[in-house]
């Protein structure tokens, strides 16, 4: 594993893993959820076991996460797009062609917006990514009146007890800029969906409404008992297991 940086179109430092596997063009890319990073939760040993079956595979921060420089609060979707699209291009430059992106939570719902506009993704793993997050990262991590502030004075603060961060009304402006259901109309690539059943930040009917938008060939695994980050007993190996049998069908080296 190589420890790499470089800029985003901001001027800002992303840092990332890369593990070279294989001489194929072909890089599997991971992408973080909401206020996480790279080594957060089952990433590594999601990102170790890919390595171990001799993929190519690629782990960042995004901007403002991490060892990743910017601020948090300006981290938004189309924000964090800009990021994984100049993650695409780097890893282009070093001579992959053919990308799978796997994405958590707010990383699996950047992962299909991506795909649905970027033909270099091939193959694309949503791992709970919200459908809806214009509705759900306000209702679960900001009151109305919060929202109201950052619009009125360029700023808030988040009112979850273990991610108080600032956000900028750039965050919320763009929230309602993206639509995951229409963009998952347009992805035309193989596909994966994995949801916990006791998911109780993303419901897991996010995950079926975008399941029956998907384009064939798709796939929907649901872990049962598992929860948004999958740190149930045994539940982030099932999680893994689940990606790994799905890249060895589909992802050929």
């Amino acid at each position: 594993m190589k420890k790499i940086s470089f800029k985003n179109r901001y001027g800002e430092k992303l840092v990332g893993d890369l593990s070279k596997n294989n001489d194929s063009d072909i890089m599997i890319i991971i992408c973080h959820g909401f206020t996480g990073h790279r080594n957060k939760n089952f990433l590594p040993e999601l990102f170790d076991a890919i390595s171990s079956k001799k993929y190519n595979v690629f782990k960042h921060d995004f901007a403002g996460n991490g060892e990743s420089e910017g601020e948090i609060g300006k981290a938004s979707y189309l924000k964090e797009i800009d990021d994984l699209t100049t993650v695409l291009g780097v890893l282009e430059s070093k001579g992959y062609k053919k990308f799978c992106l796997i994405g958590h939570s707010m990383g699996g719902s950047l992962s299909i917006l991506t795909t649905a506009q970027d033909k270099r993704v091939k193959w694309l793993v949503d791992v709970a990514g919200p459908a809806y997050p214009e509705k759900g990262v306000k209702k679960r991590y900001f009151t109305p009146e919060r929202i109201k502030e950052a619009y009125e004075k360029g700023s808030t603060f988040s009112c979850h007890p273990r991610k108080k961060f600032k956000f900028y009304k750039i965050f919320f402006e763009d929230l309602e800029k993206v639509n995951v259901p229409e963009s998952m109309k347009k992805v035309k690539v193989p596909l994966l969906i994995i949801h916990g059943t006791k998911d109780s930040s993303v419901p897991l009917k996010e995950s079926e409404d975008l399941f029956v938008l998907a384009n064939n060939p798709k796939t929907l695994e649901m872990i049962s008992g598992a929860g948004h980050l999958f740190t149930e007993d045994n539940k982030a190996n099932e999680l893994i297991q689940a990606i790994i049998n799905w890249l060895t069908k589909w992802v050929k080296k």
